[in-house]
């Protein structure tokens, strides 16, 4: 590399960003041997560090160690990197206004990283290596794939609008230093196209005496090649054909992609590959061979045919070209009902003319459907409903419950505590305590209930509060959302145990002196009325679909009718509350003496949310 040319333009990359250095992988096959830097997400070791770039024609995997020859990047001053340019036009959205911003994050592997904070989406490997980071303005992710008898290095670059975005252009670019045999240096011959390959499409770097080619290469249609003379970074440059005209020099290549109109949540993927070659020739017949860059395996971009016309110096017209572009963005717009999500989904295609000087023409945009996403959004909802019927199993009698429930989003379990205590006058006051956990791989829930109540004759009144914390992962589409609340509820409950219906007197055998127990129909009736408070939440994940929910306070009435049966020490209750929840609970009730009495007692609930069980036992003790 000249350095005394580049002197300025690497002044700037090195002042723009502290450069930062980290984890580096190595991909590597039988002809391509590449650093990848966690740090900028580039190609490259780091700096002057290698590997950088190397090939080996013969397939032997023989790469230089320590020398420059054969390294097409490490040599001078290493230049490998990209740049996204974010380009807003104003309160009128039209381009040239006085208005009009223009924002570019540039990384490098000279160590320049003005999107830092990224790092590997997992452990690379020989053959691929994924990198992400986030900026104000989007979240990109690079991709590199180097799998065996590729002569190649394909790149999958996506980028995720995080907000609205009237122009998003991207452009990839590197110093070519192709020296692999005597004779070669760091000047080389730069030209656009080859044979059938449009000029738009590829960019190579040819060594100017061995004839080996480096090559930036893309089959896409929004996609740009070209030249620069002062090392440029800004990817309207390369899109456009580049700044310098064709011939030999110590200078970079690069390719240019533009899309149009974005909005939060947009995905846009650029795929293009560097591709290898001792000819230029061979190197576009690797590429189109094995569908490099997004391609189709054996289809030129653009429908030629690719044949052997020697060097690709002078092969290229240079940026007077005008040719037509086009891209693709799909647009996702979310609206629900109380129960229900929708995403609906646009793809919007772009097609617009380039000209000679750089400039674009007006897009023409036509829109296709690919269809929508609907999901559920009542887990919280869901999840309160299952908890309360499930709880309506609990008993006030001192002892201890445990308790199951079976619903359509997860398994219930229940605890409770009770503490019950008679008084001389006839009245008992219980108090109590219940947990009870949904643990599912979708939903996360724990209720904590509080309760305090008083029975006097046939009335018995409860005042139950109860806190419950709330998360789950819930999924629409391609898209996915976590969220958590806590959801509080105040419940009161009065029930009157009327006179009983039938009556059936004890028998007494005075021989035997045993007794036939009384038996006792009794009908019951009540009231509940409760408030539920939900807290405001915001759900994290997809940005497409993530739902910000407002806090809600709620009343509800119940009213409750039922029946107790009693013989003895055995009884039958059942109770229907009008929210529809049915429990059937079954009992044994033992004196054990004038002042105490031990106690069994199962239930079961029945509703259209859940199935569910419980079983306690205790005792009961007059002081």
């Amino acid at each position: 590399m000249n350095l005394s040319r580049n002197m300025s333009a690497l002044a700037l990359l090195l002042c723009s960003t502290t450069p930062v250095f980290s984890t580096n992988y190595i991909l590597l096959n039988e002809y391509v041997k590449a650093g990848v830097n966690e740090a900028t997400g580039t190609l490259g070791s780091g700096g002057g560090t290698r590997p950088g770039l190397q090939y080996d024609s013969t397939g032997t995997g023989t790469f230089p160690a320590d020398s420059d020859q054969g390294d097409y990047l490490t040599p001078g001053s290493p230049f490998e990197g990209f740049t996204v340019k974010i380009e807003q036009f104003g309160a009128d959205g039209v381009e040239g206004g006085t208005d009009d911003t223009s924002t570019s994050y540039t990384n490098n592997n000279t160590g320049s990283a003005a999107i830092s904070g990224g790092a590997w989406v997992s452990t690379p490997d020989a053959s691929s290596a994924i990198w992400s980071a986030t900026s104000t303005d989007f979240t990109i992710q690079n991709s590199y794939s180097l799998p065996s008898g590729q002569q190649y290095i394909d790149i999958d670059t996506e980028i995720t609008a995080l907000s609205n975005i009237d122009r998003l252009s991207f452009g990839r670019f590197i110093d070519p230093d192709a020296m692999p045999m005597a004779g070669d240096t760091s000047a080389t011959d730069n030209v656009l196209g080859y044979s059938g390959i449009p000029d738009t499409n590829v960019v190579f770097s040819e060594a100017t005496v061995s004839r080996y080619a480096l090559g930036l290469y893309s089959s896409a249609t929004n996609v740009g090649a070209g030249i620069s003379s002062s090392w440029s970074t800004d990817p309207s440059v390369y899109y456009s054909g580049g700044s310098y005209s064709l011939g030999t020099g110590d200078h970079t290549i690069g390719l240019g992609f533009v899309s149009t109109g974005l909005s939060l949540g947009d995905i846009v993927n650029y795929q293009y590959a560097y591709i290898f070659g001792p000819s230029a020739f061979d190197a576009a017949t690797f590429a189109v061979d094995g569908g490099a860059g997004g391609g189709v395996a054996g289809v030129v971009p653009g429908g030629g045919t690719l044949v052997d016309v020697g060097s690709a110096t002078d092969a290229a017209s240079g940026p007077t070209i005008v040719a037509s572009a086009s891209s693709s963005v799909t647009n996702h717009t979310a609206t629900e009902t109380s129960t229900t999500q929708t995403i609906a989904r646009s793809t919007l295609t772009s097609t617009w003319d380039v000209y000679s000087d750089g400039s674009l023409g007006t897009p023409v945009v036509v829109a296709t459907d690919p269809g929508s996403f609907t999901g559920s959004i009542t887990q919280v909802e869901s999840g309160m409903a299952v908890l309360r019927d499930a709880h309506k199993t609990r008993s006030n009698t001192m002892g201890a419950s445990f308790g199951k429930s079976t619903s359509d989003i997860g398994d219930i379990s229940m605890r409770t505590l009770s503490l019950s205590v008679p008084t001389d006058n006839g009245m008992t006051i219980s108090g109590r305590f219940d947990r009870l956990v949904i643990e599912e791989t979708d939903l996360d829930a724990t209720m904590k209930t509080f309760g305090l109540g008083v029975t006097f004759s046939n009335v018995s009144l409860s005042l139950d509060k109860s806190e419950t914390e709330i998360g789950y992962l819930r999924e629409i589409g391609t898209f996915a959302n976590d969220g958590s609340t806590t959801v509080k509820d105040t419940n009161l409950t009065a029930k009157v145990t009327l006179e009983d219906i039938l009556h059936k007197k004890a028998d007494v055998d005075s021989v035997e002196e045993k007794k036939e127990p009384a038996v006792t129909l009794h009908p019951i009736v009540g009231l509940s009325i409760g408030r539920t408070t939900t807290d405001g939440y915001t759900e994290t994940g997809s940005v497409q679909s993530a739902r910000v929910v407002d806090s809600l306070s709620d009343g509800y009435v119940s009213a409750i009718l039922g029946a107790r049966l009693e013989t003895g020490v055995f009884g039958v209750e059942a109770i229907r509350y009008t929210e529809g929840v049915d429990v059937i609970s079954v009992g044994v009730d033992y004196d054990i003496s004038k002042s105490g009495s031990v106690y069994v007692k199962a239930s079961r609930t029945f509703s259209d949310e859940s199935t569910g069980s419980s079983i306690g036992a205790g005792v009961s003790y007059k002081f």
